[in-house]
């Protein structure tokens, strides 16, 4: 007899159903996930103990073996078992979330951007889609310091060019704090190494402009691109943040279910709508790519 359980975000009103053999092997996944610092990078998310008919559903096969687990998905999407710490499972299993739930964000209809989404006056804000590195997490600490309002740091979820939901909280290495003399603000607080702030459930704002970053130490650079070029750099963000992308990427152990045409089409379409926005290529400093892009002024 296998167990249900559906992990679900209810801003986004999504959730994808994982069976279990026993209670037990429900509880020490569980215990591994939530409360991990991946788990900043997705809106908040509920662990509840039915099922909810009509979400895929995976079956998760754990193994406890004292150093590490043995852990292996069938179903919706099928993984060979691989061995992983306990403080590692959480990477994966959010990973093999987002990919179940990419059928749903669509039918939002909706696109997943690894960006910050910074607000730019009432009801309105700024996109800035970075791969890991872009300092999207250092421009979120240095916005704070300005009065800005943080609406994602890591995670967005774009919809009609408006945000939808963003990451729960904003993480930072406090390595990063020091190379730009930040000071840590008030509210943080220390998880797994990192410096971890809760972010607001951020509202429907409209975004006006979308800033593509690049953290330096050189004084600010801004550059204006096409339409075309952005919607290359956007697509190209949509698509590696996929799940399945970043476990391929990351030589962990491919997922099945790829996305499929109408999908693909409806994360394009989402793309051409925000890159109808103002575009731009932005260098420098933290503190003046937060200044510039939220008021327009170096």
């Amino acid at each position: 007899m296998t167990i249900g359980h559906t992990v679900r975000s209810p801003r986004l009103g999504i959730g994808v159903t994982f069976t279990f053999r026993s209670t037990e092997d429900a509880a020490l996944v569980r215990d591994c996930v939530l409360g991990r610092i991946s788990g900043a990078r997705m809106p908040a998310l509920q662990w509840d103990d039915a099922p909810t008919p009509g979400s895929p559903n995976v079956a998760v096969h754990v193994k406890d073996n004292g150093s590490n687990l043995s852990i292996g998905y069938t179903g919706a999407v099928t993984t060979p078992e691989y061995l992983t710490t306990r403080e590692g499972l959480h990477w994966d299993f959010g990973k093999v979330f987002t990919t179940l739930a990419l059928p749903q964000l669509c039918r939002i209809p909706a696109v997943a951007l690894h960006a910050a989404v910074l607000g730019h006056g009432r009801d309105e804000a700024v996109l800035l889609p970075g791969s890991s590195g872009a300092g999207k997490s250092a421009i979120s600490i240095a916005a704070l310091g300005l009065g800005k309002e943080v609406l994602a740091s890591e995670l967005a979820f774009v919809g009609g060019a408006r945000i939808i939901a963003g990451n729960s909280q904003l993480t930072i290495d406090p390595r990063a704090l020091d190379a730009f003399e930040f000071t840590i603000p008030g509210g943080a607080r220390s998880l797994n190494g990192r410096v971890v702030i809760d972010l607001p459930e951020c509202s429907l704002h409209h975004i006006v402009r979308v800033a593509f970053p690049k953290v330096t130490f050189s004084g600010l650079r801004v550059r204006e691109i096409t339409s075309r070029r952005a919607r290359m750099l956007l697509f190209e963000n949509a698509v590696s943040q996929l799940g399945m992308s970043q476990l391929v990427a990351q030589e962990t152990h491919p997922l099945g279910c790829p996305p499929v045409a109408e999908e693909l089409e409806i994360m394009a379409q989402q793309v051409v709508r925000l890159s109808g926005s103002e575009c731009v290529i932005v260098e420098g400093r933290p503190e003046e790519i937060a200044a510039f892009v939220t008021s327009g002024e170096a």
